[in-house]
């Protein structure tokens, strides 16, 4: 059996970097320090929304038992079960953090939507967030 299979693989990929742009953009307008450490995989996005909603960083470290299932060794209900917990504590916290529309809470928790709308809140995130108050920086400040 192979670590990755050709087509396994380029889905990895692919969902790697459609994490990875949403969160180096969220982390950026968060004025969160070091947001290119969205790129690294598996464990960059996840690090830089945490960080960007206020939570500590070392939360990542939820991330273990799927790199240890993406090896070929862990539990699965492990996985899904500390996944779950990442997914909707980031949910509840991010949108708070930045004193965006409670529907943000609901859009980001939903299996499926919640890449489309990752995206969607990066967007209109406003650029350079001051704290977590929601307003942006003048160009002359």
């Amino acid at each position: 059996m192979t670590f990755l299979s050709g087509w396994a693989l380029l889905v990895n990929v692919v969902l790697w970097i459609a994490l990875a742009i949403p969160a180096y953009i969220i982390g950026t307008r968060s004025n969160v320090s070091h947001s290119w450490v969205a790129a690294v995989p598996i464990v960059g996005a996840t690090n830089v929304i945490l960080r960007a909603a206020r939570i500590n960083g070392w939360w990542t470290l939820l991330c273990i038992p799927s790199v240890a299932s993406f090896i070929g060794y862990g539990e699965p209900l492990l996985e899904i079960f500390t996944g779950l917990i990442l997914t909707v504590w980031t949910a509840l916290a991010l949108p708070r953090a930045h004193d965006r529309s409670g529907w943000w809470k609901v859009a980001l928790m939903i299996p499926g939507v919640n890449l489309v709308s990752t995206w969607a809140y990066a967007l209109t995130l406003p650029s350079r967030m001051v704290g977590g108050t929601g307003t942006a920086l003048k160009a002359s400040e």
